[in-house]
This record gives structure tokens, C-alpha cells and sequence, in this order.
């Protein structure tokens, strides 16, 4: 469910748009409810939201000076403004703080949903994209630790997977070995032999997660002869590129 704070200086206006969010849009819910801008910008500081619906015109801090904030420090936040007819243009100045989208008032149910399910999707592919990020870094991550023979951060690595990744932590790690593995295997050419780490998700999935993990550590620095050297540094500095052995052999 993704959070939603509601924002009008009309008590009826803002009780209605919470109302119709809680009741007929599916996956969010209001969290708050607020009469002006700058309670939101207060709430913030100790609190997170995935979309705020804002009128424009408020007394201290009106919806677009709020979306420029958000935009300025809270850039995953979505903000859709209402804005009545005669604000309209007013509102155009928003697009540069990168407002998801306008709702004229009064509230329309459909045009609402329908800028709802918009959001819906990119909140969808926002963390989709932020996890592979997230994953990309924990591979790099773990693989420095392998090239750079320090395996207790490696350790630490899986621990902190183990800890931020409660479902399926048994995959996910699966995986993490598995691209640091083929990199290693189809662009280095560095023969590592067999691999095929069992974990799984039960009561010893830390610990067959680290036995895993000492087994690639010890295959990969298993052979310290100079052009092995230079091999793992060159795959650490292109570790998200394509790499040809030619490209090992020019570097």
C-alpha cells in the first residue's frame, strides 16, 4: 500500500479527497491529512510518503512552492496538484518541479483513478529499478571484497542480504554468486571450477549462505600469478561492461 498525504486549506475538500482515496483507489491509503504546505513540509522531516495531492493556493506555503520543496529534497515523492479553473496557468509553472499530474476541482472520481493508476505504475517501476540498483551494488560490493581478499566484508555483505531481504534471501543470494561466478568465468577466462552453491531458505540458510560464499573466495583466490592480477583488477574497474579477454589483453 503506498502512502498519500492530502493537502487544502477546505476542510470538506481535503476530508473528501482522503475519503475517496481510502475507500475507491486501489493500493493506497491517506496516511494525513493537512490544511496548509507547510505542515507538510514539517511532517517530512520525520516522516516519508510515496504521493502528496496538494492545492495550489494556500495561505503560507501553497502547493507549487511545495512541490519545488519536495522536488528539491524528496524527489521520490509524486505530486499531484488540484487546481481550480482560474488557477490553471498558475499550475503550468509546476512542470518544472516535475509534478506527476493536475486534477481540476471539483474532484472527478474517474479523472482521479485514472491519475492514480498512472502513478500506480511508476511507484511500480520506481522500485523495480531501485532494487536492481540496490542489487547491482551489493554484487560489486561483494565482489570487491573477493578481489581484494577481504572476506569478512563479504561476510558482512551476505549478513546485511540476509537482514534487508526477508523473502526469498535464499534466491536472491543464489544469484548475487552467480553473476559475480559467470563474470568471472565467460570474460576472465580464469577456470574456477564447479559451482554450485545450496542454500536454501531454512534455519541454516546463514551459514551454508557463508560456506558458499568461502568457497568462491577460495576459488578466485586460489591462483596469484601476475596475469591473474591483472585480471581481477581490470574486471573490478569494468565489472558492469561487456568484457572480451581481447579487452583484458589491451588494458
Amino acid at each position: 500500500m503506498y502512502k498519500v498525504l492530502v493537502v487544502d486549506d477546505e476542510q470538506v475538500i481535503r476530508k473528501g479527497v482522503a475519503k475517496m482515496i481510502d475507500n475507491e483507489i486501489d493500493g493506497f491509503y491517506c496516511e494525513e491529512t493537512f490544511g496548509d504546505g507547510i505542515e507538510v513540509i514539517e511532517y517530512l522531516q520525520n516522516n516519508d510518503a510515496d504521493v502528496i495531492v496538494s492545492d495550489i493556493k494556500m495561505i503560507n506555503v501553497s502547493g507549487v512552492e511545495l512541490a519545488k520543496y519536495v522536488y528539491e529534497n524528496y524527489s521520490h515523492i509524486k505530486v499531484v496538484l488540484l487546481s481550480g479553473y482560474s488557477e490553471f496557468e498558475y499550475a503550468k509553472a509546476a512542470v518544472r518541479y516535475k509534478v506527476t499530474d493536475y486534477i481540476l476541482k471539483p474532484t472527478d472520481f474517474d479523472e482521479m483513478k485514472k491519475v492514480f493508476d498512472s502513478i500506480r505504475e511508476e511507484l511500480s517501476n520506481d522500485v523495480v529499478m531501485e532494487e536492481r540498483k540496490k542489487f547491482n551494488e551489493r554484487a560489486q560490493a561483494l565482489f570487491s571484497s573477493i578481489r581484494d581478499n577481504d572476506s569478512k566484508s563479504g561476510q558482512d555483505i551476505i549478513d546485511a542480504v540476509i537482514k534487508d531481504v526477508p523473502r526469498n534471501t535464499a534466491a536472491y543470494l543464489r544469484d548475487l554468486f552467480e553473476i559475480i561466478y559467470e563474470r568471472l568465468e565467460n570474460h576472465s577466462k580464469i577456470k574456477l571450477g564447479e559451482f554450485n552453491p545450496e542454500i536454501e531458505d531454512d534455519e541454516n540458510l546463514k551459514e551454508t549462505a557463508h560456506n558458499a560464499f568461502d568457497e568462491l573466495f577460495g576459488m578466485f583466490n586460489g591462483s596469484d600469478d601476475e596475469l591473474t592480477l591483472v585480471v581481477k583488477k581490470y574486471i573490478d574497474q569494468h565489472f558492469c561492461e561487456d568484457i572480451s579477454l581481447q579487452s583484458v589483453a589491451d588494458a
